[in-house]
């Protein structure tokens, strides 16, 4: 019997979902404001949903409202790894987690001590920092409440278990040795597994700070300027 449209006069069309049903809620509350503005609020509780597709603990409604569903979509079936959780290996897990890829594996077999807590997203607690809990555990209890496939190794990548990034479909190497960080390309590079070697250096010099930002990618059909180098 009735018949409810609102679209834009200029354009004739919303920018996306979210604009067209914040726009129609509003339209529809607003005389239930005006009629009792408190018993109207008591009404507004957030719904949070949860995709059982989905490795993320409740819906990225981030990406829907950045239009970028897609994109992230495509990460869906992906495994990746993580290899050292320091001042590098823990930010990268901070934006992993918010990613719609199935696995996140962690490898360290470190403690989570106090100069960790100044290298890290979040703020530890003194009584955390007291408990000195492996890094894999420490950031896998954090990140789990948000991705359901966070899965932590308290290991440490060597030649003998490097088999363990075999099935990985990237691999993120976060670790100070060079000679560890070389072992862990050259396999990576060799079975033509991607991955990313990154990390950062600081030092001090004249009272100034200075530092250095390394990045350094292989993928399939891009291995050789490792061998070169």
């Amino acid at each position: 019997d009735y018949y409810l449209s609102c679209c834009p006069d200029t354009t004739n069309r919303y920018e996306d979902y979210h604009e067209k049903v914040s726009t129609y809620f509003n339209m529809i509350s607003a005389p239930a404001q005006n009629f009792d503005y408190t018993r109207f609020r008591q009404l507004r509780e957030t719904i949070i949903t949860h995709s059982e597709s989905s490795a993320l603990c409740y819906d990225d409604t981030n990406s829907s409202r950045a239009g970028i569903v897609g994109v992230n979509e495509k990460l869906s079936s992906q495994k990746v790894a993580i290899v050292g959780l320091g001042g590098t290996g823990s930010y990268l897990l901070d934006y992993l987690a918010k990613t719609e890829v199935s696995e996140i594996h962690l490898y360290d077999d470190d403690t989570f001590d106090t100069h960790n807590a100044f290298r890290g997203p979040g703020a530890p607690s003194l009584e955390q920092l007291r408990l000195q809990p492996l890094k894999v555990d420490y950031w896998s209890e954090i990140y789990s409440r948000m991705h359901s496939g966070i899965i932590k190794h308290n290991i440490r990548i060597i030649k003998d278990n490097q088999s363990e990034l075999t099935d990985k479909d990237m691999v993120f190497i976060c670790v100070d040795s060079p000679s560890v960080r070389n072992s862990i390309s050259a396999y990576l590079a060799e079975n033509e597994i991607p991955f990313i070697d990154s990390g950062m250096g600081l030092e001090c010099s004249n009272n100034s700070l200075n530092g250095l930002v390394r990045v350094t990618a292989g993928f399939h059909g891009h291995y050789n300027h490792l061998k070169e180098a």
